[in-house]
């Protein structure tokens, strides 16, 4: 027993020593790589030639600045400020940086970023009542409410909306449709890399729900254009959920979900229709039936008993989920696409992970902590897992999703997204993951 203990200290001293190691030559190479645009460290040289937001106080800039270049992904530093930076100070000008882009001036956006997906700027990150993140919530509210009413009044009322679009999915029962439905997380039988404890499980889902989603967005925003554009409206698809957003799921909207918590994201391929007129908007609804059966499930916000100033701070729009189920098509068919372009997506989804995890100052793959390094390995594993025999005959299923829009919407979307990040958060937690990796 005393071998083993002496064994035991001799692994956590390997371990230390491997660590400090690694941070050092992280440091190193943060110190002798140019800037690379969008990190922390971009953000902080933007810092240098901004005036400083609020002009009554400018000497906050410097305290933010210190925030944003000691940008960090250690949790152990989670509230704790750098060395001669004031949180409350740093808080102020995040206050009035937002300001700032809430009237248009986008230079301070990347800075802001970094501050809100700050560890360091948000103790008792777990609290939804934390003081300063209720305060940051209810700024944003008070911006988004102003917009909101205008838009009940003058769009949804004043044309009608809810009159024209109200009824659209009424006759689809209420539902709360699985990824693990079509895509289910193998057993140790069928795969023995599944991980036993119920969290990795989660972790392991993630990575091959989104390895499975990568391969075949290419054909669901082939299908979602045609259908989008033979109604007339303005097809965008953008990129698949991402991994931190789905991983702060897990910790609100699906902590208490059955394990793999991750297959409640039946958002991870969505397209966003946007129609000048509700017609259109009604026959892109029956053209995706027509191609893809029924809805899954219909959200509805167009109708008069959706409470969107409560809700949504009024924007309105409907989502509808799709069983895609492309006809003869297996996972073994997918793979072997003579274009090449499922293994093609399959390299980059892994290069983004991979460039995601870097991005927190580490040098290479190699440099990864532990946590980040099983994260990528799941990745390998899924893809292993869906080009084994096991999946090769497996029908390819999975749940997407449509947003429908009408274009007064999708304008009042892109002046208010900064602000409904910050308002859909439970707690600075999940803001800080979403901000994080977006």
């Amino acid at each position: 027993d005393d071998d083993d203990d002496d064994d035991d200290d001799d692994d956590d001293q390997n371990f230390e020593r491997r660590r400090v190691v690694n941070a050092g030559r992280n440091l190193v190479w943060q110190k002798l790589m140019p800037t690379e645009e969008g990190t922390a460290r971009a953000a902080a040289e933007t810092m240098k030639d901004l005036p400083p937001p609020d002009e009554k106080n400018p000497l906050d800039h410097r305290h933010a600045t210190q925030f944003v270049q000691n940008h960090t992904d250690d949790r152990d530093l989670d509230g704790v400020s750098p060395p001669g930076a004031k949180r409350f100070k740093a808080l102020r000008w995040l206050h009035a940086a937002l300001e700032k882009i809430g009237g248009g001036d986008h230079r301070y956006m990347l800075p802001a970023k970094y501050m809100l997906g700050n560890w360091r700027l948000w103790p008792d990150n777990h609290d939804g009542n934390e003081p300063e993140f209720v305060k940051l919530k209810k700024f944003a509210e008070a911006k988004l409410d102003v917009i909101g009413v205008s838009f009940e009044r003058d769009v949804y009322e004043g044309l009608k909306i809810g009159k024209e679009l109200g009824d659209v999915g009424k006759d689809i029962p209420p539902a709360r449709p699985r990824q693990d439905d079509g895509l289910p997380l193998p057993t140790p039988k069928l795969f023995k890399k599944v991980p036993t404890e119920d969290d990795h499980k989660d972790y392991f889902y993630m990575a091959l729900l989104l390895t499975a989603v990568h391969a075949i967005d290419p054909l669901y925003q082939e299908s979602a254009e045609k259908i989008c554009q033979a109604a007339g409206g303005d097809w965008k698809g953008p990129a698949p959920k991402g991994y931190m957003r789905m991983f702060a799921k897990l910790e609100t909207d699906h902590k208490e979900a059955k394990v793999p918590r991750a297959a409640e994201n039946i958002d991870t391929n969505r397209a966003a229709w946007t129609f000048d007129s509700p017609e259109q908007l009604r026959k892109a609804f029956e053209g995706a039936a027509k191609a893809w059966g029924d809805p899954l499930r219909v959200k509805n916000g167009y109708s008069p008993s959706f409470k969107a100033l409560e809700i949504s701070k009024g924007y309105r729009n409907i989502l509808a989920n799709y069983r895609f189920a492309p006809e003869g098509l297996t996972w073994g068919k997918l793979v072997d696409r003579e274009d090449g372009q499922t293994v093609k997506a399959w390299d980059a989804l892994r290069k983004k992970m991979l460039n995601s995890f870097l991005k927190y100052g580490y040098a290479d793959e190699s440099s990864l902590d532990a946590e980040w390094k099983q994260y990528l390995a799941y990745f390998d594993d899924a893809r292993e897992y869906i080009t084994s025999a096991a999946m090769r005959e497996r029908p390819v299923v999975l749940v997407v999703e449509v947003q429908y829009m009408l274009k007064q919407y999708m304008a009042m979307r892109k002046k208010t997204h900064a602000w409904y990040k910050i308002v859909r958060a439970d707690n600075a937690e999940a803001m800080v993951w979403d901000y994080m990796w977006n």
